[in-house]
């Protein structure tokens, strides 16, 4: 990274096109939530104008022309990117990654990657297991627009201030010991 911060978001879009409201375990019909997916990349681009914003699909998505076509079509600074290509690369290359539910290993991943990077976890229909990271040192959750929005606002302005996570190792000879240094340190919550 170069001493000037990147102006780039990185939106991690998940296979799941229908979700489960945990208040009452109803269904969260498909328009529903893609109507959800662009009011949130329209915030970004309202609220931080003039960044680029790329969208990141799970690796397993299928229907890609829906995504880009619908997506796209909110800014020219929103690109939806291919699936297969890493998801560290952009992380590394943005001040801001979002994730939704369902919820992604790659929120995790970037707040141990870039530790400076602002991670927000954003279950804005409260969603069934949508509220994983809630408690995640180094990851933001917010649970409403006006805190999403709030929260962009704070990053331009550059009032934005990451809760400290403890340091980690600079390596770990497997993942069972990445997820036992995690647990011991409190990482996850």
């Amino acid at each position: 990274r170069s001493a000037q911060p990147f102006k780039q978001v990185t939106f991690l879009l998940p296979t799941e096109e229908i979700g489960v409201r945990k208040k009452d375990l109803s269904i969260i019909p498909p328009e529903e939530i893609w109507a959800m997916r662009k009011k949130i990349i329209g915030l970004v681009v309202e609220a931080l104008s003039g960044w680029q914003i790329w969208v990141k699909p799970h690796p397993s998505m299928e229907n890609l022309a829906r995504s880009r076509k619908e997506l796209e079509s909110i800014a020219p600074t929103v690109k939806v990117v291919d699936p297969s290509e890493p998801v560290d690369r952009y992380i590394a290359q943005s001040k801001v990654v979002i994730g939704i539910p369902a919820d992604s290993t790659a929120l995790f991943t970037a707040s141990l990657q870039s530790p400076e990077t602002v991670v927000i976890s954003a279950d804005l229909h409260g969603e069934l297991l949508g509220d994983s990271f809630r408690d995640t040192k180094g990851i933001e959750y917010v649970h409403t627009l006006e805190q999403l929005k709030e929260l962009f606002e704070r990053v331009r302005d550059g009032r934005y201030e990451k809760q400290k996570v403890p340091a980690q190792p600079d390596s770990f000879n497997n993942a069972a010991e990445a997820v036992a240094y995690a647990y011991g340190k409190n990482i996850h919550g």
